[in-house]
């Protein structure tokens, strides 16, 4: 699976790993990964927890709701970003991840949800193509 560099040196966003792509992950510097699927990646969550790294496992639905917690946990994240890179995942690397990217780039520089949609977009390739993930971040304003 692909990593896409959102915001190089801080933010990733790719899909299950299947137990591969750890040597670019740890070239990279990460050390938080955020799950946002029903099933963890437990390839991906033993890699950074022996490294001692976190893996914050924070599934929710690729539906047309976005759960409200969603914004304090990209808060967390943009925080983690600070002092060593972040990797997002969902299952292909499209929707969820690049909701939460999207919020976390929108705290990361501070801008509002649109201009955050369209910076994931253009890192990641046809990201959030659930319509109801991008109205979401089109009404909101930055942080």
């Amino acid at each position: 699976m692909k990593l896409h560099a959102i915001i190089p040196g801080q933010l990733y966003q790719r899909g299950l790993t299947n137990g591969r792509g750890f040597e670019r992950l740890a070239e990279l510097g990460v050390e938080t990964v955020a799950c946002v699927v029903r099933k963890p990646d437990n390839h991906l969550e033993d890699w950074i927890k022996a490294r001692g790294g976190r893996y914050v496992y924070a599934p929710f639905a690729d539906g047309k709701q976005v759960p409200e917690w969603l914004p304090e946990l990209a808060g967390y994240l943009a925080e983690r970003a600070k002092t060593g890179a972040v990797v997002i995942h969902c299952r292909a690397g499209r929707n969820r991840s690049g909701l939460l990217s999207a919020l976390v780039v929108r705290e990361l520089l501070r801008i509002d949800g649109a201009r955050a949609l369209e910076h994931v977009r253009q890192a990641r390739p046809r990201a959030i193509a659930n319509e109801a993930f991008a109205d979401y971040l089109k009404e909101l304003p930055a942080p």
